[in-house]
């Protein structure tokens, strides 16, 4: 007899103040990273305007 799952429940905890993980980045490499994510998102906005758009 199968399983249905109905719900999923996932709980993440965030801790702000662990700086240990992005300390050993530099901060222009940092900067260099935040915007190549910002314009891929970007593309990606353009790209499903076009889209739907074009519909």
């Amino acid at each position: 007899m199968p399983i249905e799952i109905r719900e999923l429940v996932i709980k993440v905890s965030v801790d702000q103040n662990n700086k240990k993980s992005i300390s050993g980045i530099d901060p222009n490499e940092l900067i260099a990273l935040k915007n190549k994510i910002v314009k891929e998102c970007m593309e990606n906005i353009r790209l499903r305007m076009k889209n739907t758009s074009e519909r």
